[in-house]
């Protein structure tokens, strides 16, 4: 007889817009798989400036974009063929990032504190701290959620902070 607290395990949560909106701690598991994935994806093996981070959060927590992005490939042309396929896709980012930048920053704040991500300050580069994941089953919108999240993360490392605020219409 399995204990309550396999059951509780083995079930997977589904989460609202809101409950994921909302919640630092998801917001820290997004940022982290961004870095990790910009790091892993970079030429340099270099983590993102600081500032590449406030557009993550609305990318990945708008429910349209966030399924878009996170059906594509890891390939650099990936991100130029999720506008090419829908040019509404981006559209209000600017406002979205400035709406979540009190998230994205206490998601951050929970990275440096428990000691996910690391920040330099000479550099203002972030790096990721340790790659292991643990064993855990998310739910099917979570998992797109962080898909999106590590295909950011490559397509941003070939690209160049000027790049990006042009595709994206976005000033920092």
């Amino acid at each position: 007889m399995a204990s309550r607290m396999e059951r509780v395990n083995r079930r997977k949560i589904e989460l609202s817009e809101y409950d994921i909106v909302q919640n630092y701690i998801i917001g820290s598991h997004i940022l982290r798989e961004f870095v990790k994935f910009y790091q892993r994806y970079s030429q340099e093996n270099i983590g993102p400036e600081l500032i590449l981070t406030m557009p993550i959060l609305p990318l990945v927590l708008n429910k349209s974009s966030s399924f878009e992005i996170s059906k594509r490939h890891y390939i650099e042309g990936g991100l130029m063929k999720t506008i090419y396929d829908d040019k509404t896709l981006y559209v209000g980012l600017q406002n979205r990032m400035e709406k979540m930048y009190d998230l994205s920053l206490k998601s951050l704040s929970m990275c440096f504190s428990s000691g996910l991500l690391n920040y330099d300050k000479n550099t203002s580069r972030l790096t990721i701290i340790d790659e292991a994941n643990p064993n855990l089953q998310y739910a099917e919108n979570y998992k797109q959620i962080l898909r999106a999240s590590r295909r950011l993360g490559a397509w941003f490392a070939k690209l160049s902070i000027e790049e990006l605020t042009t595709i994206f219409k976005i000033k920092f």
